[in-house]
Formats: C-alpha cells, structure tokens, sequence
C-alpha cells in the first residue's frame, strides 16, 4: 500500500481514521467520500484534516467531478494543497510509537 500512496494523485475514501492516518502518513491527498450516510466511526477524521485546512469532502459524484477538474484546472492550488499535507504529516518511526506505548 505504501507504494501507491506515493505513486497516487490523490485517493478517494470513506472518512475511516485507519485510512485517513495512511494517507497524512504518506503525505496523500485525501477526498473524503460522504456519499449517503456518515457512520459515528467517521466523523474523527474529517474534523482533524479540516482543522488544518485539509478536508475535502465530496457528497455526490458529481461533487468529485467538480473537486478534480479544479485541482486539474488549477495546478498551483493542487500543488499548494500537496505542500499542506506534506507539512501536516505525522512523522514518527513505529519503534517510538511502540517505546510510548509500552512506557
């Protein structure tokens, strides 16, 4: 999976926090997919990148269309949001996270 979050334009996905964390981790564009209903699971995720400028939500298909051809239209704004996420990446070594666990 890691590959193709570094080979990716960007990915489209239910608001899980376990999918969510991947992208940030990889520095990934992510468009949440809001189609339908939103399980209470998926409202963590949403909340945190929208603190920090980097919830894109789509609730149709329609909406999605809408979301790429601006970023396809607008190179510097899709560049600008690829350098939002690169900074909000959460950067540590699973062995550390692992060390705080166990402390």
């Amino acid at each position: 999976m890691a590959e193709l979050y570094r080979r990716a334009w960007a990915m489209v996905a239910r608001p899980g926090a376990r999918t969510a964390t991947e992208a940030l981790v990889m520095g990934c564009p992510l468009i949440f997919n809001r189609y339908g209903s939103t399980m209470p699971q998926e409202l963590l995720a949403p909340r945190y990148f929208a603190a920090r400028g980097l919830d894109t939500s789509v609730r149709s298909p329609g909406q999605l269309v809408t979301v790429v051809h601006q970023w396809l239209d607008d190179p510097e704004a899709y560049a600008a949001r690829r350098r939002r996420f690169a900074a909000e990446r959460l950067r540590c070594h699973p062995q550390q996270v692992l060390q705080g666990l166990l402390d």
